[in-house]
């Protein structure tokens, strides 16, 4: 009954976790994405190496978070 306590508590620290991650994942998505596209937008300066690096570290980020989603997402409250 102690283990499976323990394990049933490690389980859930470990969604939570997890899901935190997800939301910095996202966040740092959202960011770089919205950094990528807007900025050659606004001040229309032309598309260079930067913006590209910026994309690519997005859409890395945004797969990844969609790849967790489900660990993070498993163990429900109690």
């Amino acid at each position: 009954m102690v283990f499976a306590e323990f394990d049933r508590r490690q389980r859930k620290s470990r969604a939570q976790r997890t899901k935190l991650f997800v939301q910095m994942l996202t966040t740092f998505a959202y960011g770089s994405l919205g950094l990528a596209v807007a900025e050659p937008i606004i001040r229309f300066p032309e598309f260079g190496l930067g913006h590209l690096i910026a994309l690519a570290f997005g859409l890395v980020c945004a797969v990844a978070a969609v790849y967790l989603v489900p660990e993070g997402e498993r163990y429900g409250p109690d």
